[in-house]
């Protein structure tokens, strides 16, 4: 009977603990596909690709608020303060009114604490563009297929239209947004898009994961995690 009764104990606690149970973390929640590499580069890691399931692919935790180095390793979040990320990302190359950029990296500050991240091809090229990369393994030049075997399938196919002056097709860059709410540890996914009811809410604690594919490639051109109001100024 006391044996019973102990399965049963640890069944209701596994049933109550972080969402919704003793499931086994993903590798980017443990972070062990974040691997040691020797290549005499200047890279000392690489994050490998965590190809999740589609029960986990919109299952989010506090390694999505982050980028990870493959310099030093050690994860960049939102929410740390500027001399913890100067710690990692090393001395600022540019500094303006709205951010800072570093190798590799652009971050927003409000009263230096960090609440937006980003990374482009656009501002970064080579080496640079590639020093950072999600937890789940995704970085600037990944394919889409990589893209929707950690994140899953749903993004937004770029509108395609013809500019009346030259008569040549221009299609928009296609675009994948996550959007979540974080209470305390826990972190609940919206979805793709944010209702109007959603928005009626507090919006305090809302959170958005950004990425945009090129026109060219396909590939990911730019890679954003942000505060909700850091985006909208609300």
């Amino acid at each position: 009977m006391k044996k019973i009764r102990f399965i049963s104990i640890a069944l209701i606690i596994c049933t109550i603990f972080v969402f919704g149970g003793c499931r086994k973390k993903t590798a980017s929640e443990s972070g062990e596909n974040i691997v040691k590499i020797d290549d005499g580069q200047e890279r000392n890691y690489e994050v490998v690709l965590d190809e999740r399931d589609e029960d986990t692919q919109y299952q989010y935790g506090e390694d999505d608020l982050s980028f990870i180095d493959t310099v030093t390793g050690k994860k960049i979040s939102l929410g740390m303060n500027k001399a913890e990320v100067e710690e990692i990302a090393g001395e600022p190359e540019l500094v303006d009114r709205n951010t800072i950029t570093y190798d590799g990296i652009v971050i927003k500050y409000d009263n230096d604490i960090a609440v937006m991240l980003s990374v482009s091809n656009g501002v970064f090229e080579g080496e640079k563009g590639t020093r950072y990369s999600t937890s789940r393994g995704v970085h600037i030049g990944s394919t889409a297929e990589d893209f929707k075997k950690a994140y899953g399938a749903d993004y937004s196919e770029g509108s395609q239209s013809t500019d009346e002056a030259t008569g040549e097709s221009i299609k928009e860059a296609s675009r994948a947004t996550r959007y979540f709410k974080k209470s305390g540890r826990k972190i609940e996914y919206l979805g793709t898009k944010l209702t109007s009811e959603l928005k009626s809410e507090d919006t305090s604690n809302y959170y958005l994961q950004d990425f945009m594919f090129s026109n060219s490639t396909g590939n990911i051109a730019t890679m954003r995690v942000s505060l909700y109001s850091a985006v909208t100024g609300g």
